[in-house]
């Protein structure tokens, strides 16, 4: 499952969970079995980088199963908190080809969404 927290998501509008609320969330989500994943997928000025900070430090003590971002100063700053914390490009990164996957890979994420204006031949060339 894939949820956002009340900053730097793409559903602002929606009613999203409180990182207060995130231990027992991820607790009630593991119990049964599902792994729960929190989406920063929105673009994070400079002036932003000690909350999102902050907020990342968070969902790693959360026991978060990963995280699912667009900007790339997020997975920067995913990387140097947490080496091994899985990080996963979403689809606002509007990631449209084989090079643009190679390169997420290489920023270190583990699973790549690639943009949605993808025809099944252009995911084919993505492999």
């Amino acid at each position: 499952m894939y949820f956002g927290l009340e900053q730097f998501n793409a559903r602002m509008r929606a009613q999203n969970f409180r990182v207060e609320e995130l231990p027992g969330l991820m607790a009630s989500l593991h119990v049964r079995g599902v792994r729960g994943y929190v989406a920063f997928n929105t673009l994070v000025f400079e002036h932003e980088l000690a909350d999102i900070e902050a907020l990342l430090r968070a969902v790693t003590a959360a026991g978060a199963d990963g995280v699912i971002v667009q900007d790339v100063g997020v997975a920067r700053l995913v990387r140097w908190l947490s080496p091994d914390f899985p990080l996963h490009a979403s689809t606002q990164m509007t990631l449209t080809s084989a090079a643009g996957v190679e390169w997420a890979c290489e920023l270190g994420c583990q699973r790549v969404v690639v943009a949605r204006e993808c025809s099944l031949e252009d995911l084919k060339r993505t492999q």
